[in-house]
């Protein structure tokens, strides 16, 4: 019984932990974004679309770079939705979380 709870503990805990990040980019001059869209699908059609919770690699960063587009940052998300179609996010230093349908 310790051993069934321990596993749906460890379950748990990593499905609460899954974060999901984003990728900021930018160009100058300002551009649209459907000329951003557009670009993410040439790329997304020679290196296929950038894995999630792995770094973006470089061969997709240059292929944007020559789309006219400069990789600014990965922004890491830390909300997740949970089975009750709520939106949560951590709190207590990540012991704990709030969830909301608002």
């Amino acid at each position: 019984m310790k051993r069934f709870l321990l596993i749906a503990a460890l379950l748990v805990s990593g499905a609460v932990s899954a974060h999901a990040d984003t990728d900021i980019w930018t160009s100058n001059p300002p551009r649209s974004d459907a000329e951003m869209a557009a670009a993410n699908n040439v790329c997304n059609e020679q290196f296929g679309p950038p894995q999630k919770y792995t770094p973006t690699s470089r061969a997709y960063k240059n292929c944007m770079a020559r789309q006219g587009w400069k990789f600014v940052k990965t922004q890491h998300d830390d909300t997740w939705i949970n089975h009750r179609g709520m939106s949560c996010h951590p709190i207590l230093n990540g012991m704990g979380s709030e969830c909301s349908s608002f």
